[in-house]
């Protein structure tokens, strides 16, 4: 009979502690793994912290940089904007001084037609002539850009040679080829370019008068230099003549009726000298307009070395900071998988303690809880 018991009692017993050891195990497993993650957490929010010191160091440098080339781009900025007004008054004048050479082209035309022999009207040429010279003056007077630097109300772009307080000039001039004539009276004939004629003005432009003529009847009596006698209406019973002087805005190349409308040789060559005076001026224009294009090129060349340079010392920064970041990171996953294999070990050998003694404690509740905390 006791050694039924003795038996059973043995069987009892190692059930039993087979049930501890495995609920041990089972405990240290879990607290194994919260540690685990609890220590993930805390070197989480560690590199986090220091990752944030570093980030706020960069960063600090990185703005200043910025706040620094700001007025440098301010500065390109202006001088791009400068640099297509004058880009435009450049293709401006070469379209100019193209059809100044068109306008040459039909007077010498004119003399041509003369010199064959043939029946000669040299009307065809003069509106041609007119019709040439208006679009000159529409170049000159029409611009998308804000500032017209080729009219008579033109006046000085300015473009900064410095970020702050500096500035370079290019002085406007006007290129339009406008005139007014004077007459005895003090009174003053303004033209209608659109309209073919000029008008008599008792006070110019508020006061103006019925006496008009037009571009197509007016008859040039003589003409030396500036200084014109001119008739309106020979056409009719009433014809009226004006002594005057010409007064000429731009260019300075007329309208065709002031050129008796090519119709003989002094007033061609008239017409011809004028071209190549306007012609002169544009080239010099021309030339003065190329000038500052170079000048404001070096400006924005010097700001947009600034700007590359600042862009480029971020960059840096920025992978400098990356650095530092991941260096950090590697070390500190480095202390924490140190502290997690020591954690690991620490678990491993508590399990084996456990188990060495659960078959001395049995299924103790007491005794258990002792040794989890000794352990």
């Amino acid at each position: 009979m006791a050694d039924i018991f003795s038996a059973l009692s043995n069987g009892t017993t190692t059930s039993l502690s087979g049930a501890t050891q495995s609920t041990a195990q089972r405990l240290a497993q879990i607290q194994g793994r919260q540690l685990s993650a609890q220590l993930s957490t805390q070197y989480n929010q560690k590199l986090a912290r220091e990752s944030k010191v570093i980030q706020d160091s960069y960063t600090s440098k990185i703005n200043y940089n910025t706040y620094k080339i700001k007025p440098y781009e301010d500065m390109k900025q202006n001088i791009s904007d400068a640099k297509d007004v004058v880009s435009n008054s450049l293709s401006r004048i070469e379209g100019m001084l193209n059809r100044i050479e068109t306008l040459r082209l039909t007077v010498n035309n004119a003399e041509q037609a003369e010199e064959s022999g043939d029946y000669f009207d040299s009307s065809g040429y003069a509106a041609a002539f007119d019709s040439i010279l208006n679009s000159v003056r529409d170049l000159a007077s029409n611009t998308r850009t804000k500032t017209n630097l080729l009219a008579s109300n033109t006046r000085t772009l300015e473009y900064p040679t410095a970020p702050t307080g500096s500035y370079g000039t290019v002085q406007g001039l006007n290129v339009e080829s406008d005139y007014y004539i004077v007459d005895q009276d003090g009174k003053r004939w303004q033209p209608n370019y659109s309209g073919d004629f000029i008008r008599r003005y008792d006070t110019y432009p508020d006061e103006e008068t019925s006496t008009v003529g037009s571009f197509d009847n007016i008859v040039v009596d003589s003409i030396s230099g500036d200084d014109i006698e001119f008739t309106i209406g020979s056409e009719t019973a009433s014809p009226q003549t004006f002594t005057g002087t010409i007064y000429r805005k731009g260019i300075g190349v007329l309208d065709s009726w002031l050129y008796s409308k090519l119709d003989n040789d002094t007033t061609r060559t008239t017409a011809k000298d004028d071209l190549e005076a306007a012609e002169e001026v544009l080239k010099l224009e021309k030339s003065r307009y190329e000038a500052a294009l170079t000048v404001m090129n070096y400006y924005q060349g010097m700001a947009e070395n600034v700007i590359t340079e600042s862009y480029d010392k971020n960059i840096e920064l920025q992978v400098e900071m990356q650095y530092e970041i991941d260096v950090k990171k590697q070390a500190i996953q480095q202390q924490l998988q140190s502290v997690s294999t020591s954690l690991a070990h620490a678990m491993a050998q508590r399990s084996q303690y456990a188990n060495m003694f659960a078959r001395f404690t049995g299924n103790n509740p007491l005794m258990n809880t002792l040794m989890n905390i000794s352990v």
